[in-house]
């Protein structure tokens, strides 16, 4: 029954990740699944990453490399690993996360209870390991199962990439992934996704997600409040519908409480202008007065005028 599925597709996007490849991709190729592909795309790394990328290549006939001239974004290199892809499902694979053996062949069997319908998104849970202390740590990411699983992504960010299988066809739906979203893109395609697919959560973790050291965590953090705002405005309408306007607020104070927690005031105008000013006095007793600097309680008396 699970040999029904065909040839699944795994897509390994890489910008200057040339010494985790060899890991990432071997725990691709080692999986019980037998019919699969996998597509590297290197999105114009300046290290050895597609000279690492044709040597893996050359050792097995199931690899096909890609490669981007200039660096234009991971939802990039995905929609070039997608368009190239020859199987009816895809698979996304992080070139520094490792996948356990079976991954592939169990998110297959979930399909199968589903007679592989096309419009099936199976995801996981997933272990957490600090590239620093070597310490792992199950990683249960929020419950998103079911027909109706849209509203309860757009409460919470949802599946991560490395977790993914679905089908060719539901991302050419969709119109491949949105390359303009800064970050949290795993969110962003994944509500795209739930639009029109039934979602299965295997609760077991299934992959494992690497956590690096951020040379300026100030800039990583900058990227990620920009691209959860990105993600909010976009489906601001559809928050308010299905969600609520409590919901629309409380994304909001959350922005907003990051904004001064990692002193980003640049951001604060942003991620504060639309939210209720009931909501913003509650997020005043949730923080030490004298986390706030003097500009931070300006714009915050301001807004509560």
């Amino acid at each position: 029954m699970i040999s029904e599925a065909g040839l699944v597709s795994v897509v390994i996007p890489a910008f200057n990740r040339a010494e985790f490849l060899r890991k990432a991709v071997k725990s691709v190729l080692s999986q019980t699944y037998p019919d699969l592909e996998v597509i590297l795309v290197d999105d114009g790394s300046t290290d050895d990453s597609f000279k690492v990328m044709k040597e893996l290549q050359a050792h097995d006939h199931r690899i096909a490399c890609f490669r981007h001239g200039k660096n234009a974004g991971a939802q990039a290199a995905r929609n070039t690993g997608i368009r190239n892809a020859r199987g009816k499902w895809i698979a996304f694979q992080d070139s520094d996360d490792e996948w356990m053996p079976d991954k592939i062949e169990r998110q297959v069997a979930a399909l199968s209870t589903q007679k592989f319908d096309p419009w099936t998104v199976v995801h996981t849970n997933c272990l957490k390991y600090d590239g620093n202390t070597g310490m792992k740590e199950l990683w249960n990411l929020p419950v998103v199962e079911g027909k109706h699983a849209y509203a309860a992504m757009l409460r919470n960010p949802g599946p991560t990439f490395s977790s993914l299988l679905t089908s060719k066809s539901v991302l050419e739906t969709i119109g491949f992934l949105d390359e303009k979203t800064p970050s949290y893109q795993e969110w962003d395609t994944s509500l795209a996704l739930a639009r029109y697919c039934r979602f299965i959560h295997i609760r077991e973790p299934l992959f494992i997600y690497t956590l690096h050291n951020q040379d300026r965590i100030s800039r990583d953090i900058r990227r990620d409040i920009v691209g959860y705002q990105f993600v909010l405005k976009k489906y601001e309408k559809d928050i308010k519908e299905h969600c609520g306007i409590k919901t629309w607020n409380d994304h909001l104070l959350h922005q907003s409480l990051k904004c001064i927690r990692f002193r980003h005031l640049e951001l604060f105008d942003l991620c504060s202008q639309d939210i209720n000013s009931r909501f913003l006095s509650g997020a005043l007793n949730l923080i030490r007065p004298s986390a706030f600097t003097a500009s931070i309680l300006l714009k915050l008396l301001h807004l509560l005028k």
